[in-house]
């Protein structure tokens, strides 16, 4: 915390989360720019599968621009050549988290579904068809800035699949208890499988 990440300009603020792939981390960069940085484990970072899944997803979130997608701001990589990219900074909480603090009012559960199926009716109308393959309450966002209306943003597009991306033949991709019955059995995924999830 309070160093710069190694050949960039960006300081990390705090650490936000880690996963399996990598760590995210809040950063900001002259005069003032704040972004959030998610940077591919040094350790999966030579591998050529790992590597091309986090570049599929930085390639399909700078393409989608849209109020209700988390958008890319910049990537890069470090000194040593781990790859990262910068998104916008969001402030407030998943809706995952929401439902467990408190209950929510259908109206306002109708802004969250709003605001989700429009950011995957964006993505969905790419062609070919950018497809999620993890929607859940945990990658749905209610972001509320300084200043306007909360809005929903869909995040980590991870897994997502359609783009020209390689697609992982037979294999599972997803949460179980979100995912479309034809996902779980391994088959290929359409927009539709990101509405069951919703």
């Amino acid at each position: 915390m309070g160093e710069r990440l190694p050949g960039t300009k960006y300081v990390v603020v705090k650490k936000l989360g880690q996963g399996g792939m990598g760590v995210v981390v809040e950063v900001v960069k002259e005069p003032g720019i704040r972004g959030v940085a998610k940077i591919i484990h040094p350790d999966l970072a030579a591998d050529p599968d790992f590597r091309r899944r986090f570049f599929d997803e930085v390639r399909i979130l700078a393409k989608l621009d849209h109020p209700n997608i988390v958008r890319v701001t910049d990537y890069d990589q470090l000194e040593d050549g781990t790859p990262y990219f910068v998104m916008e900074l969001l402030t407030g909480s998943t809706v995952r988290q929401v439902f467990r603090t408190r209950s929510v009012q259908p109206a306002h559960l109708y802004q969250i579904m709003r605001g989700l199926l429009e950011g995957l009716s964006y993505a969905h109308t790419h062609d070919p068809p950018i497809v999620h393959r993890d929607i859940k309450t945990e990658n749905v966002f209610i972001h509320l800035p300084a200043h306007g209306d909360p809005c929903i943003k869909v995040i980590d597009f991870g897994v997502a699949g359609g783009d020209a991306i390689v697609e992982e033949k037979g294999l599972f991709v997803g949460t179980p208890g979100y995912a479309a019955p034809e996902q779980l059995r391994g088959k290929p995924v359409t927009p539709q499988a990101d509405l069951y999830s919703a």
